[in-house]
């Protein structure tokens, strides 16, 4: 959705492959690298710069399901080490 918007058969088709053509009350995704990758977690400054895009991307695709997201990091104090050793910049 980076470059142009998701289709409206977006969702149809993302249910159909999770799914297998079965139906479900609830469905969980994870994705580690959903806000970013360690490598570009930071950028000026701040931490997960794209956020904000991609929970909104993933309402557009969802836009009549009641979605939630969550988010998990350890500690800032030891996260940003190593977020900065794995950075290009």
């Amino acid at each position: 959705m980076a470059k142009a918007p998701a289709s409206d058969m977006a969702r149809d088709v993302l249910m159909d492959a999770i799914l297998d053509e079965g139906e479900a009350q609830r469905v969980i995704l994870s994705y580690a690298n959903f806000f970013r990758t360690p490598k570009t977690a930071v950028k000026g400054g701040v931490l997960y710069p794209d956020a904000a895009v991609r929970m909104m991307h993933m309402a557009e695709i969802f836009d009549e399901d009641e979605i939630e997201i969550f988010m998990g990091i350890r500690n800032p104090a030891t996260l940003l080490p190593v977020l900065y050793n794995k950075s290009g910049d």
